[in-house]
């Protein structure tokens, strides 16, 4: 059973509308100023993401790569990116929209709901896509806990609720100095992936600096639920890089803590063959080194364990998402509009 997935955010990052028989749903900051009107009141935000999931399964769809967490910043570099995506500029609006969708899917059990892009692209100096070497701007702790507010939001809400199978975040290719000294891209930062996203909250995790270069303290996260890349294909960073260089940067992430890799289809089966060659500990000599080198491990050997590791731990974040929702094509109805099965949850949304 695979993961089905597609980017079903908001207006204008919604892979199915209206012509494909989806509800048509609002930009993002119309939702946050819903909330913002509403006096805090995310019931909106709960509705979409009811809508987005009941559509998406009933076309056989598991996986929402969903509305953004990032938190919009004006005097930022990605401005234009997130003018309208974005729920809001202040955290606490984002953060009460983005709990309530994770509430939504968790009523609807059949979608895993990806929030993006962590641990925020909000106060980022560009564009990932552009720019190999997109940084945070957020250099105090205050600043970026506003970042992080909406994922520790919601990862407490689905925890408390048991529903943390239904729940991801897509990390960012942008690097954080704040939480990384080492300005790791965040997709490739074991103390982002995996320090910070995976300890509790009891826990104090110290790897980064701050715009003085004083140790930078933030408590853990908790995340039980997948990470997933954004996309390799379209990654300033690599850009020119040979297919073994790829797939040796596909190796890192995972390697890292990425659990679900999103790799371009012709990139896919070389990934698939070099992972598999790196399990069985078959990769020619001179990869094997570079991998090492790369990775900044000790040997292959220290390597090649933690790889087989990080399977059996990847593997069982993924078996119990899938078993959480169910198969892909259990909802699907051929012949009739997802939109036929969100009539009531619509007309409440258009109000």
């Amino acid at each position: 059973e695979l993961f089905v997935a597609a980017d079903q955010e908001e207006r204008g990052t919604q892979r199915f509308k209206s012509q494909n028989g989806f509800t048509n749903l609002v930009e993002g900051d119309v939702l946050g100023r819903s909330v913002t009107k509403h006096g805090g009141d995310a019931h909106v935000c709960e509705v979409h993401a009811r809508i987005t999931s009941r559509e998406m399964a009933a076309a056989g769809l598991n996986m929402a790569l969903g509305t953004v967490s990032d938190v919009f910043t004006k005097n930022s570099g990605t401005p234009g990116m997130f003018r309208t995506r974005a729920v809001d500029g202040d955290s606490a609006v984002v953060s009460s929209c983005i709990k309530a969708m994770t509430q939504g899917y968790a009523a609807e059990g059949h979608v895993v709901f990806v929030t993006k892009h962590f641990p925020g692209l909000g106060n980022a100096s560009g564009n990932t896509d552009v720019d190999p070497k997109v940084r945070s701007y957020s250099d105090t702790v205050d600043r970026m806990e506003q970042e992080l507010a909406p994922y520790r939001a919601a990862t407490a809400s689905v925890n408390e609720s048991g529903s943390s199978p239904l729940f991801g975040a897509m990390i960012s290719h942008a690097s954080y100095k704040i939480l990384d000294a080492s300005e790791s891209p965040a997709t490739l930062s074991s103390p982002i992936l995996r320090d910070l996203m995976r300890s509790a909250p009891s826990t104090q995790v110290h790897a980064g600096v701050d715009k003085t270069g004083a140790p930078a303290s933030f408590a853990g996260m908790g995340l039980r639920g997948l990470t997933v890349s954004d996309a390799f294909w379209t990654w300033g960073a690599i850009k020119g890089l040979q297919p073994i260089e790829r797939q040796r940067l596909m190796a890192r992430a995972f390697l890292s803590g990425i659990d679900v890799l999103m790799i371009a289809k012709a990139d896919f089966a070389g990934g698939w063959d070099y992972f598999q060659a790196l399990y069985a500990g078959t990769l020619p000599s001179a990869e094997k080194d570079a991998l090492v080198a790369a990775a900044h491990e000790e040997s292959f050997e220290s390597l090649l364990t933690k790889f087989k590791a990080r399977v059996t731990e990847s593997a069982g974040r993924v078996k119990e998402a899938k078993r959480k929702v169910g198969p892909a094509s259990s909802l699907m109805k051929p012949g009739v509009a997802p939109r036929t099965t969100t009539t009531e949850l619509a007309a409440e949304y258009q109000q």
